[in-house]
C-alpha cells in the first residue's frame, strides 16, 4: 500500500512540474508571437505584407470611405432626373463662428415603405452643425450620405436628396415586380 501512495505522490508532483513547464512554455510563445511581425503572402506576387497592410489592401473599405456628398448621392441614385434641391445652404465657408461648429456626428435611419409599412433597409448621414439663430443647422459641405443598405427583395429604383439647414430629406422609389412603393427618410440636426 505504501508503494502505491508513493507512486501517486510521484505522479502528482510530476504533474505539477509539467503544468509549470507548459505554462512557462505557453508564456514564452505568447511573448514571442507579440514581439514578432506576422506576414502574409500575396497570391500573385513574391512580396509579403504585414497583417495590417494585407487587411488594408484586400478587405472591404471602411464605412467612412463609402460616404457620398449630397451632390454625389443625387448623381448616383437619381438617374439624372431629380437635381439636388437646396434651401439655405449653410457652409463652413460662410459660418460666422467657427467655435460653434459641432464635431462630426452620424445618424442612421430606417427606410420604411409608405404603403407596405415594411422596413427595407437603412441609410446613414454623417454631418456637422453650426448654431444659427439659436438652434443647430446642418452645414451643407459637411453632410455625407452612405449608400442605402437595402435588406429585402424590394429594388431601389431612384433616390434623391432635399437639403435645408433644418432638415435633410431623402426620397426613395422602390419596385418589386409590378409593385411600386416609396419612402421618405428625414434627418434633423441635433
Amino acid at each position: 500500500m505504501e508503494v502505491i501512495k508513493n507512486q501517486i505522490k510521484f505522479f502528482i508532483e510530476r504533474g505539477n512540474y509539467m503544468k509549470k513547464v507548459i505554462c512557462l512554455f505557453s508564456a514564452f510563445l505568447l511573448l514571442l508571437s507579440s514581439a514578432m511581425t506576422t506576414y502574409a503572402h500575396e497570391a500573385d506576387s513574391q512580396d509579403y505584407l504585414s497583417i495590417p497592410s494585407y487587411n488594408k489592401t484586400y478587405s472591404a473599405q471602411p464605412t467612412d470611405n463609402d460616404f457620398l456628398s449630397l451632390q454625389e448621392y443625387n448623381t448616383e441614385y437619381s438617374n439624372g432626373e431629380n437635381p439636388l434641391k437646396i434651401d439655405s445652404p449653410l457652409t463652413t465657408q460662410n459660418a460666422p463662428d467657427i467655435c460653434a461648429i459641432s464635431p462630426i456626428r452620424k445618424q442612421t435611419k430606417s427606410i420604411i415603405l409608405a404603403n407596405q409599412r415594411v422596413q427595407v433597409g437603412t441609410i446613414t448621414l454623417q454631418y456637422q452643425t453650426d448654431i444659427q439663430g439659436g438652434r443647430p443647422q446642418f452645414l451643407y459641405d459637411t453632410c455625407y450620405l452612405s449608400h442605402p443598405s437595402i435588406t429585402t427583395y424590394w429594388k431601389l429604383e431612384t433616390s434623391n436628396v432635399e437639403f435645408s439647414g433644418d432638415r435633410i430629406g431623402v426620397y426613395f422609389s422602390f419596385i418589386y415586380g409590378s409593385f411600386q412603393d416609396h419612402a421618405w427618410v428625414y434627418f434633423y440636426p441635433n
